[in-house]
């Protein structure tokens, strides 16, 4: 038999694992037959093995990369910055039936002989072609599909899904595999590049964690037990000789082969034939992923519940994996969740403003809220908040923006507060000569954005506002140079901007969407007739800037997967008419999440 391409043959490094999964697939009772009628009757090339988007590996050790899967976004370390903060990972029922798909299936193994096998056993057990099998009805309905076992089938199954045979059902697949020692393990692997996918030259290590190529290997791979059960004879005495007969052949039917890890038990009696084979199960981690970027965007879910309910949302963040996320409504209630999103859980009460604002940091540890009138700040992911400053009684406009160490909050009407320690203290912007300074006092709106190392950070109010000193010194930015334009008159509400502060984008209160890819020098608006002359809320980005959401008021969330080149309005159709008041995109896009005012929070998931 020749096997599919790409299969994995003969001895092979692999990354090990524990645990594997089970399921059954129970077949329609053997019954007596109607009196007067006849009835008709460590070897890889063994493992299934299964392509699987590398992504979902490196989700669960806490490194996000881009959409390529090759550029690392963010990598969650320990408190030594040597080892990976994950040092396990488990890989469930769930993520095995929502990643896999009949196109990920490389090769079924030894597992391709499933129902041939059981067929050929309950056979044996009624002697056909001869034998006491004729006085029995329904033994036949075993030869599901013909005896092939293939990747349909399995994906059939995995779904619970029964075939078109009366009185058979399938269990629900249950278990997990789970992969330890990450760190040694990549290591050992970064050393030798076993899968000559790690060039010393491309200075990879820890944070470049899970690569297409790797190889994850499960020995108890996957367990499916046929069952068959068997109605009792009225006659006496029974003609039921199956136990005896499948006794002759117990060592085809019960073995475990230590070369392969392939086991089949076999138990009978005269009520029931149940055979379990279990194959191991080759996980070759691939960069593809089981969902289209291109989709960005495109559906959203309403995570309303009962905690939540529908509120006057002001603001949400997101970290770079989009795990952890916070919330803010105009009665001052913090929202958490760790989940992505999909559920939340009120943490504290900052008081009632309608300047609310809260912020994170990129691994979602540090957070920080304001109301315009006191700071508080958690360095636990949200789990307990505390006052760290006060600085009046503003409550016009407040923003937050934040890497973590370096932290901005604009107070509109009053100044920018600014720390360089995490948040313990705050200084207050004092040049009241400054344009910066003199536009905060002034305008009504504002925003800020940081770089991923607070390097580069953005200002809109009355201008544009750039530093590239960790926001020591500021630059007015000019649209035109030496033309006299109504730039510097502008009402600015909303900017973004990519990690490394490259690809900027800005909203007008109402008008149109400017963007910078460089690094906020110049500026170019888009004339694109879809956007024009919005009344703009909010706008993010991934951390490259190629993925952008912004959302107008009451018109609308629009997106672009070219930097902020070409937009579009989302097809979603759920939205109806909402008060967009504020949204938050991860590092690789594939999570966001916005608000509205008097309205549930949606999130938009690419999975």
């Amino acid at each position: 038999m020749s096997l599919p391409e790409n299969t994995h043959i003969g001895n092979c490094y692999v990354i090990d694992s524990e645990g594997g999964f089970s399921l059954k697939q129970n077949f329609q009772e053997v019954q007596m037959a109607p009196a007067n009628k006849l009835v008709p009757a460590y070897d890889l090339s063994n493992a299934i093995q299964i392509s699987l988007g590398v992504r979902i590996m490196n989700d669960k050790i806490g490194i996000t990369k881009d959409e390529s899967n090759n550029v690392v976004f963010d990598a969650e370390f320990d408190a030594s910055g040597i080892n990976l903060a994950a040092d396990s990972l488990s890989f469930g029922t769930t993520n095995l039936t929502e990643c896999i798909g009949v196109d990920n299936i490389i090769s079924m193994g030894r597992l391709s002989s499933l129902y041939s096998d059981f067929n050929e056993t309950v056979y044996k057990y009624f002697g056909l072609p001869n034998g006491f099998g004729n006085i029995f009805s329904n033994y036949d309905a075993t030869n599901i599909n013909g005896g092939v076992f293939d990747a349909s089938c399995l994906i059939h199954v995995l779904s619970g899904n029964s075939f078109d045979v009366s009185g058979s059902y399938i269990s629900d697949i249950s278990g997990s595999f789970t992969v330890n020692n990450i760190n040694e393990v990549l290591r050992f692997i970064i050393d030798e590049d076993v899968y000559n996918n790690r060039d010393p030259s491309d200075n990879i290590g820890l944070g470049n964690g899970f690569i297409g190529g790797d190889l994850i290997y499960v020995p108890d791979g996957i367990s499916i037990g046929l069952s068959l059960d068997i109605e009792s004879e009225p006659y006496t005495p029974i003609n039921n000789i199956g136990p005896s007969n499948l006794q002759k052949i117990d060592a085809s039917i019960n073995y475990f082969e230590t070369n392969s890890n392939v086991r089949k038990t076999t138990s009978y009696s005269v009520n029931n034939i149940t055979q379990t084979y279990t194959v191991p199960m080759l996980f070759v981690l691939s960069n593809k992923d089981n969902f289209l970027f291109i989709d960005y965007g495109a559906k959203w879910f309403d995570v309303t519940t009962d905690i939540l309910a529908n509120q006057k949302w002001l603001a949400v963040s997101i970290s770079t994996t989009g795990r952890y996320q916070v919330a803010i409504e105009e009665l001052g209630g913090i929202y958490v969740s760790r989940d992505f999103g999909t559920t939340w859980t009120v943490k504290i009460n900052i008081g009632e403003a309608s300047s609310n604002s809260v912020s994170m940091s990129t691994s979602g540890q540090y957070q920080t809220a304001s109301n315009g009138r006191n700071i508080y700040i958690s360095n636990d992911h949200g789990e307990s908040w505390n006052s760290v400053y006060n600085f009046g009684d503003t409550k016009v406009f407040v923003s937050v923006s934040l890497n973590g160490q370096y932290q901005n909050i604009i107070s509109a009407g009053d100044s920018l507060y600014q720390s360089r320690d995490y948040g313990l203290t705050w200084v207050r912007f004092t040049d009241e000569y400054s344009e910066l300074y003199n536009s905060i006092q002034m305008f009504p709106t504002c925003d800020v954005a940081m770089s991923y190392n607070g390097n580069y950070q953005t200002i809109v109010s009355e201008n544009i506002y750039t530093s590239s000193d960790y926001g020591f010194t500021w630059n007015t930015v000019d649209l035109n140079p030496g033309v006299d334009s109504d730039w510097d008159d502008r009402n600015w509400i909303s900017v973004a901007m990519s990690s490394e502060g490259k690809y900027q984008t800005a909203l007008e209160d109402v008008g149109e969407i400017y963007v910078s890819d460089d690094f906020g020098t110049t500026w170019t608006k888009k004339n694109n007739q879809v956007i024009r002359d919005k009344q703009w809320r909010s706008v993010a980005m991934s951390a490259n800037g190629r993925f952008q959401t912004a959302l107008a008021k009451n018109g609308g969330v629009f997106v672009t997967i070219d930097h902020g080149d070409t937009w579009s309005l989302s097809v979603e159709t759920i939205f109806g008419d909402r008060t967009w008041q504020g949204n938050s995109v991860s590092a690789n896009a594939q999570y966001q999440t916005a608000v509205t005012y008097n309205g549930p929070i949606y999130v938009s998931q690419l999975i």
